[in-house]
């Protein structure tokens, strides 16, 4: 599938989660992954950006800086798509975490 054809399932997909899995199924391996990834990135911040406690912030920019500094010193594309996954995956965590501390528990 075409990077283009995963942009728009992508952006079409109705949540974060959804998103993430397209990413997760779809990614190429490659630099192309770096525009599709920030979608997902993008997508699952919506649902907490302006939202999060500090301590929330703090952990989030932790996990996005932890996934830029995990590949930096490496070269080629695998790594900047490796990078992509992790950062949509751990905008994926935080946005299931923030889900699921503010929507009440069903009885």
């Amino acid at each position: 599938m075409a990077p283009s054809e995963v942009e728009k399932l992508i952006l079409a997909a109705p949540g974060c989660d959804e998103g993430l899995k397209i990413f997760e199924s779809c990614g190429m391996g490659a630099t192309s992954d770096v525009v599709l990834g920030e979608l997902v990135v993008e997508k699952c911040e919506a649902i907490f950006e302006g939202k999060l406690s500090a301590a929330q912030r703090r952990n989030y920019d932790g996990a996005q800086g932890a996934c830029e500094r995990k590949y930096a010193s490496e070269t080629g594309s695998e790594y900047r798509s490796r990078t992509a996954f992790c950062r949509a995956a751990a905008a994926g965590r935080m946005a299931r975490e923030f889900l699921n501390a503010t929507t009440p528990a069903k009885r």
